[in-house]
């Protein structure tokens, strides 16, 4: 087929400069009858004259129709119109669908790939012709799962074998490969429309190709194919991953539902070492029904197997395999839980913004200033033994604001903290501590259970309140300096200048409470009252049995300190070293201080399938938990019964973000451990050297696409109508795609504004020498046959 011409050209006339059309036929008919009629006057003027012969009467009757026509010219002014039409380069898209959907055979005796691939064939002629004729450069994709431009070129190679059928990530990745394009002619689809894919919602992806181009769907099978029934698992997701022991977790999965929209079906989650939990759940979407159980984290750390399965699953299903899903979570002994009890106030919130911003803690609060009885709830949380929490913090309240609710709940603290390793602080206030007199209730906690693990002697008479002007100072004595509670940083200087911080100007503390001398032989003294030597204990630390640390803490209005700072460079320091004050002394009295130098290992995916491509990270920490530069690693991918033999592990690439890294295909589904040893050095020079272990789980690859084979021509008419704006009712066939294109091609793209030029030029500013050209010939023609006439006797 001949290319369409560089050059389009059409007559037109003056003064319209339109081309002819059937509207001008009349006018035709009455310049022929004009010209009819100067013929007959012609041939009846001379017909007998003497002098007129036959060719003197057909010479003048040229003449006088040469000068009609002259007259007609000049009054139509017709000329040639030419307009020149560059070729613009153009991109086109073709992308066809190779999901094991496209198996199904009921395109007559084709499967849908074969369809799809005999109207391919027959476009191939008219994509060479548009490529090499109209300077379209055209990419041919085949799509299913995790699309990438880069590999998946279409070739008579490519198999339908694809597992997933994902049009979001297909047209997200096209469109940031695309969208530069100078001129895109379309996206073609060809496509049985199942979408199935997760990673992105389709329509709202194909909204994005509006302002570069539009997108043309073209459907292939039929919506008869037969549906089958399954439930199955699909993802899970740990939350958060690492968790801290015995903080909250929430575990995620999705499931589809192909055939049992609307059941309702019984979840169970197991997370190793722990009780297992089932929920009811209904079943309302055909895909991604989404389940969430929330749990408690074991209370060991380490590596655990976390399941999430169905519990009497219909017997009906395709597959049983599927009603399970596995993976692995590493549970940290970095996790604090959290007790505090007080009444509300300033102090109480600069705890929670202290601890709350911080995975480490689990905080639970309970705000009491009564000795009325408690609610159900908190009598729940005052059960301390099967809350179990690692750090009770006890604020401005008296000892009957806890037994109101629980009445044994002083000696349960007692016992937990001497035995368990529970641990236990006492702020200031008014009720706390020995209480204040001229305050009624307030007669403190002397004589109580909790004195008998008090760091201090409380006095049996309550003191009076102690306030000074202008605020005091907590000044850490010689021990307190190198205590890990009170050591802001382990350099002196650097721990002095932010102590100095917080004991300036509107951040010093107001007051504080007279506790009693520290009790002899067992109790330290990390912080005094603005003098280091002779000033009033402040801060008193004591071991209460070989377990459990407790601490007095005198003050009750740290608060202060999350003003803003003076600094104009660093406004939030004195916030900082707020949060930092809490979050250590938190951490010591739950025995997390001194963390053992180790390695760590986390596994990029937890759950990866068959070909997936696994990231191993590495690092080393010191005793504080800060991350070891310059460390190095050996490791060993094993199967979960396979001995673990070093002398065959690799050694770890360099991580840019630190630490080690390995990365590799994991090949053969079933459950992994990496097994990591490293080696490094912290800031005191001091060599750390430990081994850590991570599993993960490969599982095979299960395709749902033939779950819900039938065509769905419904989702390509979506899917073109918000690309395109548009509102067509019924989708093209794939069979039709060869006549698209033609039309495709005979339309191709024009610069806007193309200008006609007119051959000749009638306008006197463009040809000065056409129009007395004309004017001359006219007279010439009429001078012509009067002189002839004259000449031989005819006028």
């Amino acid at each position: 087929m001949a290319m369409e011409a560089d050059h389009i050209w059409h007559v037109v006339t003056n003064p319209a400069w339109r081309p002819f059309s059937d509207a001008d036929g009349i006018w035709y008919v009455v310049l022929l009858a004009v010209a009819l009629l100067l013929v007959v006057l012609t041939i009846a003027t001379y017909t007998g004259a003497a002098a007129s012969t036959p060719r003197r009467i057909g010479t003048l009757i040229a003449l006088r129709l040469l000068a009609l026509l002259l007259a007609v010219l000049l009054a139509l002014r017709p000329a040639a119109s030419i307009t020149e039409v560059p070729k613009l380069p153009s991109t086109l898209i073709i992308v066809v669908d190779a999901s094991e959907s496209m198996s199904v055979k009921d395109e007559a005796n084709f499967t849908r790939w074969e369809a799809v691939q005999r109207v391919l064939e027959k476009c191939g002629p008219l994509l060479d012709q548009m490529r090499d004729d109209q300077l379209t450069t055209i990419y041919v994709y085949h799509f299913s799962r995790d699309f990438d431009p880069d590999r998946d070129k279409y070739s008579d190679e490519v198999k339908p074998e694809g597992k997933r059928t994902d049009f979001g990530t297909m047209l997200s990745r096209l469109y940031e490969r695309h969208q530069g394009e100078r001129l895109l002619r379309g996206l073609i689809i060809v496509s049985d429309g199942a979408d199935n894919g997760t990673a992105k919602p389709a329509l709202p992806e194909a909204t994005r190709w509006r302002p570069i181009g539009p997108i043309y769907t073209f459907v292939v099978g039929g919506p008869t194919a037969s549906d089958q029934k399954d439930i199955s698992f699909t993802s899970i997701s740990p939350d958060p991953s690492p968790v801290a022991i015995k903080a909250d977790l929430k575990v995620k999965a999705r499931l589809n539902a192909p055939g049992f929209e609307g059941r309702n079906s019984k979840i169970r989650l197991t997370v190793e070492g722990q009780p297992s939990k089932t929920v009811s759940f209904d079943l309302t979407k055909t895909t991604d029904n989404e389940v969430e159980i929330t749990t408690k984290a074991p209370d060991k750390p380490g590596e655990v197997k976390v399941t999430m399965e169905l519990v009497d699953g219909p017997k009906n299903q395709v597959s049983e395999q599927n009603d399970k899903i596995e993976t692995f979570l590493t549970v940290t002994r970095e996790g604090v839980r959290v007790l505090v009890i007080s009444k509300d106030g300033w102090e109480l919130k600069g705890i929670r913004r202290a601890l709350a911003t911080d995975k480490r803690f689990d905080l639970v609060e309970v705000t009491r200033a009564t000795e009325a009885a408690g609610t159900a709830e908190e009598a729940k949380q005052f059960n301390i033994e099967e809350q179990r929490y690692d750090v009770i913090v006890l604020g401005d309240v008296g000892p009957k604001v806890l037994t109101s609710v629980r009445p044994s709940i002083l000696r349960e603290i007692r016992d937990m903290v001497r035995n368990k390793g529970v641990g236990l602080v006492m702020t200031g206030g008014a009720y706390s501590l020995a209480g204040t007199a001229g305050i009624p209730g307030a007669t403190g906690w002397a004589g109580t259970p909790i004195a008998e693990i008090l760091p201090v002697e409380l006095p049996a008479q309550s003191p009076d309140p102690v306030k000074e002007e202008g605020g005091i100072s907590v000044v850490p004595t010689v021990g307190g300096m190198q205590h890990y509670v009170t050591r802001f940083s382990a350099d002196p200087k650097k721990n002095q200048e932010a102590w100095d911080v917080l004991n300036n100007g509107y951040l010093r503390l107001q007051g504080y409470n007279e506790m009693g001398k520290p009790k002899e032989g067992r109790a330290e003294v990390l912080a005094r009252v603005n003098d280091q030597i002779n000033g009033k204990p402040l801060l008193v630390r004591m071991d209460a049995s070989d377990k459990g640390r407790v601490l007095a803490f005198a003050a009750s209005d740290t608060w202060l300190w999350t003003q803003p700072g003076k600094d104009e460079n660093n406004r939030r320091s004195p916030s900082d070293l707020h949060a930092r004050f809490w979050k250590q002394m938190i951490l010591w009295l739950a025995h997390q201080d001194e963390l053992e130098g180790n390695v760590y290992v986390r596994p990029e995916y937890r759950r990866l399938v068959v070909n997936g491509r696994q990231t191993i990270r590495m690092g080393v920490r010191d005793k504080r938990g800060d991350e070891v530069p310059e460390s190095s690693f050996k490791y060993v991918v094993v199967g979960e019964k396979e001995p673990v033999d070093m002398t065959k592990a690799k050694t770890a690439e360099r991580d840019p973000k630190g630490g080690g890294r390995a990365s590799f295909e994991a090949k053969v589904p079933g459950e992994y451990r990496v097994v990591v040893r490293g080696q490094g050095t912290d800031a005191n020079g001091e060599k750390i050297e430990d081994e850590a272990t991570a599993r993960y789980v490969v599982y095979p690859e299960v395709s749902d696409e033939m779950l819900r084979p039938a065509a769905n021509p419904e989702f390509l008419l979506a899917l073109e109508n918000s690309a395109n704006g548009t509102a067509l009712d019924v989708a093209r066939r794939a069979d039709r795609l060869p006549a698209f294109l033609e039309e495709l091609k005979s339309n191709p793209p024009r610069l806007p504004g193309l200008k006609p030029k007119p051959y000749p030029e009638w306008r006197r500013d463009k040809q000065q020498w056409f129009l007395p050209t004309m004017l001359i010939l006219f007279v010439a023609v009429l001078g012509t046959e009067w002189g002839l006439r004259r000449a031989w006797g005819m006028v």
